[in-house]
């Protein structure tokens, strides 16, 4: 086993004070690329993409489990069995003998995970996920108050199968992971790791801060199996002060991870000149005078190809594209006085560990409550507000809408592997044949019509073509696209690329989310397609109207008639009925 550099504190722990609040560790586990990879802000620290599992310790009473909502989600719950609802499968055990709420393992919805049975009197947990491989998650608690054995740790190891990662409160110390002294239960884990070939993830640094004192302690541990550490990045999050213990976050980092985030590029919307775009659209569609006259030929496809090359030729000139990374919601309560304080906070914690002088630890305990009113006041004035903006008037889609984001929930998130039968897909290309299979024996038409009431004016297909980019289309290219439409009609052939589509699933309601049969698609296809059928079922529903093909006790499908109106006429009938009777 490696040691680390060494760091000097006193780091023992306070276990007289009865006023001293519930305390707890957290471990958060997320997976990326072989480079660390983090999104958007949400507090002062960059903050990881997409958490996977994360494991607490020694719940007790109202746990303190705001920094995994700072991380993902929105609100601050009150008790652990709010996992459930931001999106978090929940596995506990707890200890009837002990007065502590025992130990946790949270997993993301959409991460495929089950329980695994562990044999012992100590309080421990395990728990298997699968991402790129099954992987176990042990959260255990050894209170300093309970001597526990060698032989006990190792018969918990035993039981896990590899590859794991092993978490927790260990109340051990070492000076091998930071301690200023070793104890004989430090003497005991680490004989452990060095028998059985585990690896020690710390590196020395601090994971407790005892407020009420004023010291440091290294005794919250994390060790892994030889075979997945060299994929794994430990580091504490001192941001978080609602506890005693920092969070732990370790990352997976996998070189060629099927299920990491990619970047996109997408047009760059917020300050587009729209004169230069159709300007360059006029200018090419001069040039290229060939395009015009093969508009008599039946090659369709060059046109269409053609013609959308000049617009996005001409949206590279004018607008250009942008990077978008895969965002994290941040919670919307959060401000920028927030972020003054934790980074005020942050700044006294560093003085303070370099000086170790009362006045210092004086500041860091000022600035550690200041942070914690003002980020409660946030949470208050938020919520005061929200309450405040629903209304019995205010439309159903949109109370839900708030309530889905106080609660940090998502919805259609495509889980890690997928299943048919026995058989269970990993990979993306794996999973997108799967569902593709099982979506050629559906019809297009429904998705088609659901994709037309949807509001899209910046979403685009393959062809990188948005609604707003043929608004803002000059006149020149407006009569050509026009002669296109007609050539279509008049020579009943159909643009091939036009047939292509960028299938979306969508979990059916009350499924499971592994299960391939579980999904419907959504299709987008490109909007040069969808304003052609539209124009096409705005005159057919013209013709049928007029000709009087529809009947008028039809309801479905018709503009400004709705069940309700069936209805009426229904109740209506019922009450003259009864009347003459």
């Amino acid at each position: 086993m490696s040691e680390p550099n060494r760091i000097q504190s006193p780091d023992k722990k306070n276990m007289t004070d009865p006023n001293k609040p519930s305390t707890n560790t957290q471990h958060i586990l997320t997976q990326s690329t072989n480079t660390p990879s983090f999104a958007s802000k949400v507090s002062s620290e960059q903050l990881p993409k997409r958490e996977l599992a994360i494991v607490f310790n020694t719940i007790e009473n109202i746990p303190q489990i705001e920094y995994l909502i700072a991380l993902s989600k929105l609100i601050s719950p009150k008790d652990i069995t709010y996992a459930s609802r931001i999106g978090y499968f929940k596995e506990r055990q707890t200890n009837p003998n002990r007065a502590s709420g025992g130990v946790a393992v949270l997993v993301k919805n959409n991460i495929k995970s089950s329980p695994i049975p562990i044999i012992s009197e100590l309080e421990v947990i395990a728990t298997k996920i699968q991402l790129h491989q099954e992987i176990t998650i042990c959260n255990i608690y050894l209170p300093d108050s309970m001597d526990f054995s060698y032989q006990q740790i190792i018969n918990i190891i035993k039981q896990l199968p590899s590859p794991y990662i092993m978490v927790g409160d260990f109340n051990s110390r070492n000076t091998n992971w930071g301690c200023n002294h070793t104890d004989p239960r430090g003497k005991i884990i680490e004989k452990i790791i060095d028998d059985e070939n585990i690896t020690l993830l710390n590196n020395g640094t601090f994971t407790r801060h005892n407020s009420s004192k004023g010291t440091f302690s290294a005794i919250d541990l994390s060790l892994a199996s030889p075979s997945i550490s060299p994929y794994l990045s430990w580091e504490v999050k001192t941001d978080y002060f609602n506890s005693d213990h920092w969070p732990i976050l370790i990352n997976i980092h996998h070189r060629n991870s099927p299920h990491t985030p990619y970047n996109t590029n997408k047009w760059n919307l917020r300050n587009p000149n729209w004169t230069l775009f159709s300007d360059i659209v006029d200018k090419l569609m001069s040039e290229n005078q060939m395009l015009i006259n093969e508009l008599n030929t039946d090659d369709i496809d060059i046109i269409v190809k053609q013609f959308t090359s000049i617009i996005t030729e001409a949206a590279h000139k004018s607008i250009g594209k942008t990077i978008t990374l895969p965002k994290k919601t941040p919670v919307p309560w959060w401000s920028k006085e927030c972020n003054n304080a934790i980074k005020n906070y942050k700044k006294a914690l560093n003085r303070y560990k370099k000086t170790k002088t009362i006045p210092d630890h004086i500041n860091l305990k000022k600035a550690k409550a200041l942070s914690r009113r003002i980020i409660k006041h946030q949470k208050i004035e938020f919520w005061k507000k929200l309450i405040n903006d629903l209304t019995p008037n205010t439309p159903i889609k949109e109370a839900w809408k708030k309530i889905r984001l106080i609660e940090g929930i998502q919805f259609n998130e495509t889980p890690q592997t997928l299943t048919i039968g026995e058989k269970t897909y990993h990979s993306s290309l794996e999973k997108a044949e799967a569902l593709a299979e099982i979506f050629e024996k559906n019809s297009s038409d429904e998705n088609y019509d659901a994709l037309y009431k949807c509001n899209s004016k910046n979403s685009t297909s393959h062809d990188e073509i948005p609604y707003i980019f043929i608004k803002q289309l000059p006149i020149s290219a407006i009569s050509i696209l026009l002669k296109i439409f007609n050539l279509i009609w008049e020579k009943r052939t159909f643009p091939t690329p036009w047939k292509r589509a960028i299938i979306i699933p969508i979990l059916k309601p009350n499924k499971d989310r592994h299960e391939v049969t579980s999904y419907q698609p959504i299709s987008l296809i490109c909007t040069l397609s969808k304003l052609l059928k539209k124009i096409v079922s705005k005159r057919l529903y013209w013709t049928l109207k007029h000709t009087n093909f529809i009947s008028n006790q039809q309801f479905g499908f018709q503009r400004n008639k709705s069940t309700i109106d069936a209805l009426t006429i229904l109740t209506e009938d019922i009450y003259s009925a009864f009347h003459i009777k």
